[in-house]
């Protein structure tokens, strides 16, 4: 438990230190990919744990729900954050982004947890974030930009 909420904490970041909400949510994944690269074994325990425990009647379910939903809150106040400042494009809806972003990292660490794939964990994030980082800043195309905007 000591694990996960460490593990969880690495991705909390300091708003006053980072001065756009777009900064903001890309730190917290490059913390993440920072503390997976300094703490590769804890942090694969930590995803098998995410991934145990999301059997029914699990004990440690309702805590790792609960953890996942403060950083989707994090998160989403920070893209709420970058749309206000301007860092961020106006037409996401954080939430939607928030859950995408989410799915999109939970899957890398699935197959980092699972054994599979021949890219390191840290290596994965650090490609999620630019691509986070051509989907969220106003005017960076990453193609799915640019599709969303034509429905």
């Amino acid at each position: 438990m000591d694990l996960m909420l460490r593990a969880s904490g690495s991705m909390v970041v300091d708003p006053a230190a980072w001065p756009t909400g777009c900064d903001r949510a890309l730190a917290s994944a490059q913390q993440l990919r920072d503390y997976a690269a300094a703490e590769p074994v804890n942090q694969r325990a930590v995803f098998i744990t995410i991934f145990e425990a999301t059997a029914p009647g699990h004990p440690l379910a309702p805590v790792v729900r609960d953890i996942i939903a403060a950083l989707h809150q994090m998160f989403a106040g920070f893209l709420v954050d970058g749309i206000a400042d301007g860092s961020v494009r106006p037409d996401l809806d954080p939430s939607v982004e928030t859950t995408r972003i989410q799915a999109q990292i939970l899957g890398i660490a699935y197959d980092y947890a699972a054994g599979l794939g021949a890219r390191s964990f840290p290596e994965r994030i650090a490609e999620q974030v630019e691509r986070m980082r051509g989907r969220l800043v106003p005017g960076a195309d990453d193609g799915e930009a640019q599709l969303d905007r034509q429905r």
